[in-house]
């Protein structure tokens, strides 16, 4: 399982774009769980946030935004009730308990119709009137997932790291036993068509491609 968070400014698009997301046309987005809020739009939501915004006019990002993700095969079976369980352990780890949120479950992405996940927007301050501090929230983000994954016995971000860094290089050493001869436009497109995305990385001055 993988978590990512980070405050925002755009709280009222992020959360509309959470609501309306549809793949391939058809709707892909069911709200889960809501917490202190009441409005029936993403619009009248973060407005119903805005009082709490008063006492820090000069904090541009007062909304926080996660995704949390688990793998296809750890979320195959889960009900709302499971998602909406899993984004508020993930809050309670995080420490938002006391704010205003909304969880948002999109059933697939554009890449991966299968990987379901959540979206989470929370209101920076608490309904206590306190700024959650948003230094180092990735990171935080990611070993409250671990966390979670510890507890339930799922795979850690860093595993699924690793993991995913061995099936590249095993695609990579399938492509170059077959080559003929090195060529980066041809790797790329074998590459490519296996679901991998080449993305060279050229120096900002000279423009030349570099790696190892």
């Amino acid at each position: 399982m993988i978590a990512k968070g980070k405050s925002i400014s755009h709280g009222t698009a992020a959360l509309e774009y959470d609501l309306a997301k549809e793949i391939n046309g058809e709707a892909a987005a069911t709200e889960i769980h809501r917490h202190e809020l009441f409005g029936c739009t993403g619009e009248e939501m973060v407005q119903e946030m805005k009082p709490y915004f008063v006492d820090f006019p000069n904090v541009k990002n007062n909304c926080l935004r996660f995704e949390v993700s688990p793998s296809v095969e750890e979320s195959a079976g889960m009900t709302d009730a499971d998602w909406a369980k899993l984004g508020n352990d993930f809050m309670q780890r995080m420490g938002l308990m006391n704010h205003q949120y909304i969880i948002v479950k999109h059933s697939g992405t554009e890449k991966n119709s299968r990987q379901a996940h959540l979206h989470i927007l929370a209101n920076r301050v608490s309904l206590s009137g306190e700024l959650y501090k948003d230094n180092w929230i990735g990171k935080r983000a990611t070993e409250a997932a671990n966390g979670i994954a510890r507890e339930r016995n799922l795979v850690q971000s860093k595993d699924i790291g690793k993991a995913n860094r061995e099936e590249i290089k095993q695609a990579m050493d399938g492509i170059l036993a077959r080559m003929q001869g090195f060529d980066l436009a041809g790797f790329s497109r074998e590459l490519e068509k296996l679901g991998f995305r080449v993305r060279e990385a050229r120096a900002s001055t000279k423009g030349n491609c570099f790696g190892r």
